[in-house]
């Protein structure tokens, strides 16, 4: 088949430019793509919104947004709401981070990678109970991967017979319904990978 693709946001039709190879993204804001070959009906076209770099939770307003946190990402309130799931991308970079709230309240067919959180301190979840640190409620084909909730502060003892347990958490998160350290409650097909 032949790729054929656009970067100003119209839509890629059979005289669209032909992919051959990796180019640069430029100013492109949208990239649209369909496949053609000679005797089959042309693919629906496919369209991917390049990241855009956050360094508050405020500025995720598109729920289908595809969304890179900086390294100061700062959390003023979780993202996504029971009427209005964030389905997009977030992509936490391995940047190491602490929150307050749940990065995301709720999610349906969201992907959410990458986000490294350490000493949180989620006291409460969304208006369900439910809490996670990266996630509360996970539903639809919402996949969690390559995330974890440090405790660098934490306190380890070893007992007499060589067994090492934590005496004190730096990180907690507690809710009144369905908790997790990383998802709350989960609807989503094995949702959490790598974690």
């Amino acid at each position: 088949a032949t790729i054929h693709y656009t970067t100003d946001g119209s839509p890629a039709t059979s005289t669209s430019t032909v992919y051959t190879g990796p180019f640069a993204k430029g100013a492109a804001s949208t990239f649209r793509a369909i496949a053609t070959k000679a005797g089959y009906v042309t693919s629906s076209e496919a369209i991917l919104l390049p990241p855009t770099e956050v360094s508050s939770s405020s500025q995720i307003t598109n729920m289908n947004g595809s969304y890179i946190l900086a390294s100061n990402f700062t959390s003023s309130g979780s993202i996504g709401t029971a009427d209005n799931p964030f389905k997009g991308i977030i992509n936490g970079n391995l940047n190491t981070l602490t929150l307050g709230y749940p990065l995301v309240a709720y999610a349906d067919g969201a992907t959410i990678k990458n986000v490294i959180l350490d000493n949180v301190s989620i006291s409460s979840g969304n208006e369900n109970g439910n809490a996670g640190a990266i996630c509360c409620e996970a539903t639809g084909d919402t996949r969690i991967y390559n995330c974890g909730v440090l405790a660098t502060n934490s306190t380890a003892v070893t007992d007499d017979k060589g067994y090492t347990s934590i005496s004190y958490c730096s990180s907690s998160v507690t809710g009144s319904g369905y908790v997790g350290g990383i998802v709350g409650f989960s609807e989503a097909n094995n949702p959490v990978k790598n974690c």
